[in-house]
């Protein structure tokens, strides 16, 4: 009797312990595909670098927030980490209605219940709860798909201790793409993105990268004059992005000319099924042509996918001072469906007459050793967030990653959704590997032989 007590309270006093630990330190072991409940390493050594001391409050109880739903209690597990792996991170779980000294506080940030509040000294920043999640509309109503809670912690922890941010300017005033999800991404990921026309003004001295995606109307001779004094300048880059259904622009196509870049008009199609997604031969799946921006992407065999994309031709391999490279290519199985192709067109393997670029890079060198750069795509639906949010293909991280590179940004994280495909338990895996371990096998095991120790014991007498 008395040595069952006795392991009883170790069981007792392990589990506490083990109980303690994990508050102190991440110790659950994720099984979903996509990490939904761990934070990336990347994540990890920039938290693990910081010098400054950072607060987050979750402006609830923790008992509330969790309990919403499933989602908010992933979510809290990816905030409760930050704390578990700095010790210059503090989280506590604050009910704004027995503190509205907060409110009053942070009047500016306009805080209200359930939201998360970031800071670090004098800065400080806010994050609505429904900001860690992608939401889709549905029948039913709005479905979560994904999770960003890392994402959009990890860009507040960077907004309020990171004091330079690179600008990045999305080109508008010719009916351009705003590209509203991949801005909404760079935003994530601790870009400052301004809206900026050359109408009438000249880019910013600050900006590092300009996006010109998928413009419907000619640019003029003077608004390319002031893309060519932006990338008069040491380091800058544009990024343009073509669209199969753009209409003729002679004056922004002798400009992409002097790069090395030929915008042809047509749809790429793929004819091999192994190449396309959702049965759509126009969703194409590109090659990787160099590992300049996707290496990693390209050791783990991750897809690209370029869909609805018009044909490119690269001009020349060097001129001058220009030197081009392809980044990303259609595959020798891919066709082109005429602009003016009607209903009667068919697609069939006999029609393939590719590779053809997707992606080129164009670098200008100067002889003072100054450099600046063009990036030319073939398709802005590449950036859509059903391509930057799905785990089946690198879009995200792909396009993120060429943009930390560009815009020589050394702190980048590139981080990108994650989708949730299930909840873990209330208590985290250890725990319940622990917990199964000693009341499934060694309790019973323990029972069995001190009863057997006792018959044996008292058979002998």
């Amino acid at each position: 009797m008395g040595i069952t007590v006795i392991v009883i309270v170790v069981v007792v006093l392990f589990n506490f312990l083990m109980s303690a630990l994990s508050e102190r330190y991440p110790m659950s072991i994720d099984m979903t595909q996509d990490k939904a409940f761990e934070i990336s390493q990347e994540t990890r050594d920039y938290v693990a670098g910081l010098d400054k001391e950072v607060q987050i409050r979750v402006l609830a109880s923790e008992q509330n927030f969790v309990g919403q739903n499933d989602y908010f209690a992933q979510a809290a597990q990816i905030i409760d980490m930050y704390a578990k792996i700095s010790d210059k991170i503090t989280v506590e779980y604050i009910d704004l209605v027995q503190n509205p000294q907060l409110e009053s506080q942070y009047a500016d940030l306009e805080i209200s219940d359930y939201d998360i509040l970031i800071t670090s000294g004098e800065d400080a920043t806010t994050v609505s709860p429904y900001d860690l999640f992608n939401t889709m509309q549905t029948y039913y109503g709005y479905q979560i798909i994904s999770s960003k809670a890392e994402q959009t912690m990890t860009s507040a922890i960077m907004r309020v201790t990171d004091e330079n941010k690179v600008k990045i300017a999305v080109l508008n005033g010719h009916g351009e793409d705003p590209l509203t999800d991949f801005a909404e991404l760079m935003v994530q990921n601790n870009y400052e993105v301004i809206e900026h026309s050359v109408v009438t003004e000249d880019i910013p001295d600050d900006v590092k990268v300009a996006w010109m995606a998928a413009p419907t109307s000619d640019y003029t001779v003077e608004e390319l004059s002031r893309i060519d004094d932006f990338l008069e300048r040491d380091g800058t880059t544009l990024i343009y992005l073509g669209d199969a259904s753009q209409p003729d622009t002679p004056n922004l196509d002798a400009f992409l000319a002097e790069w090395g870049i030929q915008i042809d008009d047509g749809l790429i199609y793929e004819t091999d099924g192994n190449m396309y997604f959702n049965q759509n031969p126009f969703f194409t799946i590109v090659n990787y042509a160099s590992d300049r921006f996707g290496a990693d992407l390209m050791e783990q065999n991750i897809a690209i996918s370029m869909p609805y994309a018009s044909p490119m031709t690269q001009l020349f391999d060097s001129q001058g001072d220009v030197q081009v490279r392809e980044l990303l290519s259609f595959s020798e199985t891919t066709g082109i469906m005429p602009a003016d192709a009607d209903e009667n067109f068919t697609i069939s393997s006999d029609s393939a007459s590719g590779p053809y670029p997707a992606l080129l890079y164009s670098t200008k060198t100067r002889s003072d050793g100054s450099m600046s750069h063009v990036l030319a795509g073939s398709s802005v639906t590449g950036l859509i967030s059903t391509l930057l949010e799905s785990t089946s293909v690198g879009n995200g991280e792909y396009f993120l990653s060429v943009l930390a590179d560009l815009a020589q940004r050394e702190d980048a994280l590139n981080l990108v959704d994650k989708n949730i495909s299930g909840s873990e338990l209330g208590v985290n895996s250890t725990q319940a590997i622990f917990l199964g371990a000693v009341f499934v096998v060694a309790l019973p095991l323990v029972v069995l032989v001190t009863g057997i120790a006792i018959w044996l014991r008292r058979r002998h007498r």
